[in-house]
């Protein structure tokens, strides 16, 4: 024998179950409760509306405020890494090269490079980029 289950909360009726009731019991009808329409009238709505509007911009200017700064602070710290840091040539010779090597590339200006008397001082920045060009081609 099948167990009569009572309907669901949300049913129209009983007759929408597809289990019927034990004998000698009533099929039970079940009323669908509807929320109320909301009393929000439609300036409210327009407040709310205006209210959402306003917080999204304001989140929006703080973002672009911390962007902007961000990129302000990578702009310096880029220009700060391309400024040459300048180191007698002897002390910068790399590995697998010669001075002779090092100090034609200066004279051709294919390195920064400058003159403090009789020694020549060459940028580290210009001269690590022109040992990655070797690199890469070979």
């Amino acid at each position: 024998m099948m167990q009569w289950i009572p309907p669901a909360y949300g049913l129209r009726s009983a007759e929408d179950s597809t289990n019927p009731p034990p004998e000698g019991k009533k099929r039970r009808q079940v009323r669908v409760v509807e929320t109320p329409p909301s009393k929000e009238t439609a300036a409210a709505k327009l407040h709310r509306a205006l209210a959402d509007i306003e917080r999204a911009n304001a989140l929006l200017r703080t973002e672009r405020a911390v962007r902007v700064k961000l990129e302000r602070e990578n702009a310096e710290l880029r220009a700060r890494l391309d400024q040459d840091v300048f180191v007698p040539l002897k002390a910068a010779i790399p590995t697998g090269f010669t001075y002779e090597t090092i100090r034609t590339w200066a004279h051709a200006g294919l390195i920064a490079s400058r003159r403090e008397g009789g020694r020549i001082s060459v940028g580290l920045h210009s001269l690590n980029e022109r040992l990655a060009r070797l690199r890469r081609r070979s």
